[in-house]
């Protein structure tokens, strides 16, 4: 008897999610604009537009120097170094950024991204070696000066 009792509760427990009065529940997104916050491996630039990473977040920090402070994030990929800069710049570039590149040598690519208006983006992009512990082979960093 109890076996049944506690069967038809379960069943009319579970019968009450899902419809309400006929109608469909949906879930809306919410839109991002300009947020200052940092959600997986996501990044907001500092004229708010949103990028998202297929590498890991490694790191957020924020700098704090006799130049002002700086945000700087952390990532690392299992992609070439060239490779990453090409598809960021594919798709920054689209948001009127300008590409300076600052140091160039064997491992190592540092290049600014400019947009008027906007403080200036600076990117180091480091070759790694592949390890047991992890197959990302570039790191990259993204440092700009806070408002």
């Amino acid at each position: 008897m109890h076996r049944k009792v506690l069967l038809l509760t379960a069943l009319l427990l579970l019968g009450g999610c899902g419809e309400v009065s006929g109608e469909k529940q949906t879930s809306t997104p919410l839109p991002v604009s300009n947020a200052q916050y940092l959600h997986k491996n996501a990044i907001y630039l500092p004229d708010g537009y949103g990028l998202e990473f297929s590498g890991w977040l490694r790191n957020y920090s924020l700098v704090d120097n006799a130049k002002g402070r700086f945000e700087r994030y952390t990532f690392e990929f299992t992609d070439e170094l060239m490779a990453i800069e090409g598809a960021l710049y594919a798709v920054i570039g689209k948001q009127g950024y300008v590409r300076r590149i600052r140091k160039e040598e064997a491992g190592l690519l540092v290049v600014s991204y400019i947009k008027k208006g906007v403080s200036p983006i600076t990117m180091s992009y480091e070759s790694l070696q592949p390890s047991a512990d992890s197959q990302a082979k570039t790191r990259l960093r993204v440092t700009w000066k806070q408002g």
